[in-house]
C-alpha cells in the first residue's frame, strides 16, 4: 500500500501544474515578514514589524489636515531608500501632490511615476497595471474618498447609480490583493473620515466594507494632545506655527495585535531648533531610545548612545545621529530586538495585561506617557479588591462584642439586623451567598469557616434556627414569621 505521505506529494505536484504560483510554498516554519518603513519611527514601533508589511495592502485613514499625505510621502521615501532599482507609482485623483513638499521630505522625485485619474475605473486600471509589472515597490492611491465611478460622473442629476462606485473599488481590491501578493509589490490606500448623512454619529470612512477584509493593516490618523509649536521669526509679525504633533493609531492589523498608537511632531519648515521639514523622526530616536533604555540618560543630560558614543544635551545628540547613519540604524536594531525579546513577558498595567513599552492609552489606571506616546509600564500587580479580602472567623457567634469589631463572616459586611446576630437562611439573597443557619444565644465557638474565592464563607454542620422561642435573647428568625 503507497504511504499517505507519498500521495499527498503526488497530489501537490498536480496542484503546482494546475495553479502555478498560486499555490502557497510549503514551509516548516512560519515565514519572516518584510518590512517597508513608514518615516516614523514610533509609528513603526506601533506596527510591531517595523514598518508596512511587503506585498500587503495598507490602509491611511483620518479627516482633513491630520498628516496623511505627510506620512503618505514618508513611507514613498523610504521605500525609494529601500529599493533603489523599483520605482514609486503614484495614482493621484485628486490633484493636489505638491512636488515641493515631496522633495522637503526627503522623496526624490526620479522615482516617481505619477498618473492622473478622473474617474474610479481609470483609478483602477492604472493601479492594477502598477502591480501587475512588478517594477514599483510601493503603488499609492489617492485617494479612496475621491474616487467616483463614470457612469455617476456622465449622469444626470436626476439619475440615481446607487452601489455603482462601491463596486469597482471592491473589483479593484479584489484585483489588487492577488497582484500584490504575486509580485511583492506593497500598495498604500489613502483615505478619509467623513460625516455621517444627517450628522448623526461618528464620522466614517470612505469607501466599501470590502476594504476591511482586503487591507491588512489600517492606521486611523488625528491630531495630537499637545498644543502646535509656534515662533516669531520678525519682528511686528504674529508667531508663526513651525511644528504639530499628530497621532496615528493602529486600528486594524491582520498580523500582529492592533491597539497601539503613535504621536510624533512633523515640522512644516526648517528652523535651527527643532531640525528640517517633515517628520521629525531623528528626535523619535532620542524619545523611544530612552524609554526603553537603548540610550541612556543621567540626570546631568548626558546622553550615551549603543557603541559607547557620549554627548551631552539634547541638541547634541541630535546633531550627532542626524550624521551618522549607521548609528541610527543601530539604534533602530537594538529598539527591535527589545520589541522581540519582551514580546512574552506581559506585565499588568491597571487591570489588563500588557506588554512592556507599550504604545497608546492603556484601559484602566492610564498610563503616563512621554511627547511621542511611549506608555509606562507599571509595576506588575494591582490594588486588592474588598471581595479579595479573607475574613477570619470569629471566636463566637451569638456574643455581640465579637461581632460588633469585625464583620459578619456569611456576606462580608455587617448584619442587616442588629450586631451580635448569627446567619440565618434568609441571608441567600445578600449579594447571592451561600445560607447558613446557627443557633443563637451564648455557647461554645462555632465550627471553622471554609473561605473560598471572592471572600466567600461556609460554616458547614450547623442546626437549623430553634423552632420556639430561647430564654433571654429572640432571633430575627423568631420575630419574622417563616414566609413557608
Amino acid at each position: 500500500m503507497t504511504p499517505p505521505r507519498r500521495e499527498l506529494d503526488k497530489f501537490r505536484d498536480d496542484l503546482a501544474r494546475t495553479y502555478g504560483s498560486r499555490l502557497a510554498p510549503r514551509t516548516g516554519e512560519p515565514a519572516a515578514y518584510e518590512v517597508l518603513p513608514t518615516g516614523s519611527l514610533t509609528l513603526d514601533w506601533a506596527l510591531r514589524l517595523g514598518g508596512w508589511i511587503r506585498g500587503r495592502i495598507h490602509e491611511i485613514v483620518g479627516p482633513p489636515d491630520s498628516a496623511k499625505t505627510t506620512l503618505m510621502i514618508g513611507s514613498m521615501a523610504q521605500a525609494a531608500r529601500a529599493e533603489p532599482r523599483k520605482g514609486i507609482g503614484y495614482v493621484d485623483l485628486e490633484g493636489t501632490f505638491d512636488d515641493a513638499w515631496a522633495a522637503v521630505n526627503g522623496l526624490d522625485l526620479a522615482f516617481v511615476e505619477h498618473l492622473y485619474a478622473d474617474d474610479s475605473e481609470t483609478a483602477s486600471n492604472q493601479a492594477r497595471n502598477l502591480c501587475r509589472s512588478g517594477l514599483f515597490s510601493l503603488v499609492v492611491v489617492d485617494s479612496i474618498g475621491a474616487m467616483e465611478s463614470r457612469l455617476a460622473l456622465d449622469k444626470d442629476a436626476k439619475e440615481t447609480l446607487p452601489g455603482r462606485n462601491a463596486q469597482v473599488i471592491t473589483r479593484m481590491c479584489k484585483h489588487l490583493g492577488s497582484l500584490t501578493r504575486t509580485t511583492g509589490t506593497t500598495c498604500l490606500l489613502v483615505n478619509q473620515l467623513r460625516a455621517q448623512i444627517g450628522g448623526v454619529g461618528a464620522p466614517v470612512s470612505a469607501g466599501p466594507y470590502e476594504m476591511q477584509h482586503a487591507t491588512t493593516t489600517r492606521v486611523q490618523m488625528s491630531g495630537g494632545r499637545q498644543e502646535p509649536i509656534k515662533m516669531q521669526f520678525y519682528p511686528g509679525e504674529d508667531a508663526e506655527v513651525v511644528a504639530r504633533q499628530f497621532r496615528g493609531r493602529v486600528t486594524r492589523s491582520k498580523a500582529v495585535p492592533p491597539g497601539r498608537a503613535a504621536e510624533f511632531w512633523v515640522n512644516n519648515r526648517l528652523t535651527p531648533e527643532y531640525g528640517p521639514a517633515g517628520i521629525n523622526e531623528v528626535d523619535e530616536y532620542i524619545s523611544v531610545g530612552v524609554r526603553l533604555g537603548v540610550i541612556e540618560q543621567d540626570g546631568g543630560g548626558n546622553y550615551t548612545l549603543p557603541g559607547g558614543a557620549k554627548a551631552k544635551g539634547r541638541g547634541k545628540v541630535l546633531t550627532l545621529l542626524r550624521g551618522d547613519e549607521k548609528l541610527r540604524a543601530a539604534v533602530r536594531e537594538q529598539i527591535f530586538n527589545l520589541e522581540e525579546s519582551s514580546a512574552d513577558l506581559p506585565v499588568r498595567v491597571g487591570r489588563r495585561p500588557v506588554h512592556p513599552g507599550q504604545l497608546g492609552r492603556v484601559p484602566g489606571r492610564g498610563p503616563r506617557r512621554d511627547r511621542v506616546g511611549l506608555a509606562l509600564a507599571r509595576p506588575a500587580g494591582r490594588r486588592p479588591a474588598a471581595r479579595d479580602v479573607r475574613l477570619e472567623q470569629p471566636p463566637g457567634l451569638g456574643d455581640g462584642p465579637a461581632n460588633r469589631r469585625g464583620r459578619d463572616i456569611h456576606h462580608g459586611r455587617r448584619c442587616p439586623y442588629r450586631p451580635g446576630c448569627a446567619p440565618d437562611p434568609r441571608h441567600r439573597a445578600v449579594r447571592g451567598l451561600p445560607g447558613m443557619a446557627v443557633r443563637p444565644g451564648p455557647g461554645p465557638a462555632a465550627p471553622p469557616a471554609v473561605h473560598g474565592q471572592g471572600g466567600r464563607s461556609l460554616v458547614l454542620d450547623q442546626e437549623p434556627p430553634p423552632a420556639g422561642p430561647v430564654p433571654g435573647q429572640l432571633h430575627p428568625a423568631q420575630r419574622r414569621p417563616d414566609p413557608d
